[in-house]
Formats: C-alpha cells, structure tokens, sequence
C-alpha cells in the first residue's frame, strides 16, 4: 500500500502549513513570514523547532522545543543535494534536473518523493515509496529545507 501526506496550505498567503494523511492532519509547521530561517512544527502534541543556518556549511535541524540536541539534522551538500541523519539512519534529499525531490535511505533505497503543486510550490505531495519509521519527521524536515532554499 503506498503511504502519502499531502502537503497543503489551508489558506493563500498563510505560512500555515499542513500535513494531512487521509483527513487527519498529522503534522503543522508554522513560522513568521515565509519561513526565512525558523519554523515550529507540531507533531503527535510535541513541538519542535526547525532552524536553518550556518557559517561556513548550510545546515537546517530539527530539535524538540527547549532542547538542544537534534533529533534530525540535514547538510546542504550542494544545490540540490543534502545528507539528511536522524538517530543513526542517514538519507540523502536529491533532485534530478527538473525532476522531483526524492529521499534515500543510504541502506535501503527510495523512501520518500515528493510532488509539488506545479501552480504553488508551496503545496504538494510526499508519496512513500518505502515505510519507514522516520516518514513524518524526514517529510517535514525536507519540506522546511525546500521552502527555505527558495527564500
């Protein structure tokens, strides 16, 4: 059975942005403006903070509110590469030229593509191709570091 949330903002030009699997709303990310550098995700009643920055490499992490230790941490290796770790599973956010943005487990394969809305690319799909236990959390990371690479 393929697996999906569908990526959507309830109303234009709200930075509100929700992950629905079927009509359960799974997952909210939310920030101020367009998402610049810093969004909060609410996942299963925990918030989290997702920031992206960095000195001298661009990295975007997600941390649990009032921690600092990240749960998931992504490196943006390239223009349209990141190493994304969570725990002791690594993947990698790639992108053919015009093609989707795909996430792979570097043990297992293709998890995860993501369908953007062609008319708003701040909509879209994230379609498993592989279950894993990391789905939510690597879908919201990745979303919030596509986002923020557009800012």
């Amino acid at each position: 059975m393929v697996r999906e949330y569908v990526i959507v903002r309830p109303r234009a030009w709200s930075m509100r942005t929700e992950f629905r699997e079927g009509e359960k709303v799974v997952a909210v990310l939310s920030g101020s403006k367009s998402f610049g550098r810093k969004a909060v995700a609410t996942m299963d009643d925990k918030v989290f903070v997702l920031s992206t920055g960095g000195k001298r490499a661009l990295r975007s992490r997600m941390r649990a509110a009032g921690q600092t230790d990240d749960i998931a941490l992504m490196e943006h290796t390239h223009a349209m590469t990141g190493a994304i770790s969570i725990g002791d599973e690594a993947y990698e956010l790639t992108r053919t030229l015009d093609g989707p943005w795909e996430v792979r487990s570097t043990r297992r394969g293709l998890v995860m593509t993501f369908v953007r809305d062609p008319k708003d690319p701040s909509q879209g799909r994230a379609v498993m191709d592989l279950q894993d236990e990391n789905a939510l959390t690597l879908a919201v990371l990745a979303w919030f570091a596509l986002r923020t690479m557009e800012c």
